[in-house]
């Protein structure tokens, strides 16, 4: 009368998650808190930001002032200069992170050149996950490419 052990049913993992690659490569962000501070006599609110490998689960947490774009922005230079280059975030929709997307592909479009930026010929990309169904949506313009020519003084010729 016992019915038999089922089992469990998860997806596969995906690609980027199960292939050898250094730490910090494929990366998911996310936000927490708030915790409330002092600042002389000033209580104040400050979110934690936790960026976790996708590949050996290792993380790195990062304070942010606030919820804003610009918060999220100076956390992920931060991060990637600490830790080196990315290749994927994966985030959720927070409005934060959509605005980070928007300025770094206004900021950094095919063509521009960036001289001082250590990271070139790299290509972030960052993923959106939305919350009701866990499905991964790429918009055409979420590609961002960092260019350098091999020569600086080529660039003010």
């Amino acid at each position: 009368m016992r019915k038999p052990c089922q089992e469990q049913k998860i997806s596969d993992l995906p690609q980027d998650r199960l292939e050898p690659a250094p730490p910090f490569t494929f990366t998911g962000v996310d936000f927490f808190g708030p915790f409330i501070i002092k600042e002389g006599r000033k209580e104040l609110k400050r979110y934690g930001v936790i960026f976790t490998c996708l590949v050996s689960r290792s993380i790195h947490l990062e304070a942010a002032n606030s919820l804003e774009t610009d918060s999220f922005t100076h956390c992920l230079q931060r991060f990637i200069a600490r830790r080196g280059t990315v290749q994927e975030i994966r985030c959720d929709n927070g409005t934060n992170f959509i605005g980070t997307r928007n300025e770094l592909n206004k900021a950094c479009h095919p063509g521009t050149f960036l001289p001082n930026d250590r990271h070139t010929g790299v290509q972030i990309r960052l993923k959106l996950v939305t919350q009701d169904t866990g499905q991964i949506t790429e918009s055409p313009n979420n590609n961002v490419t960092y260019l350098k020519s091999p020569n600086i003084q080529d660039q003010f010729t």
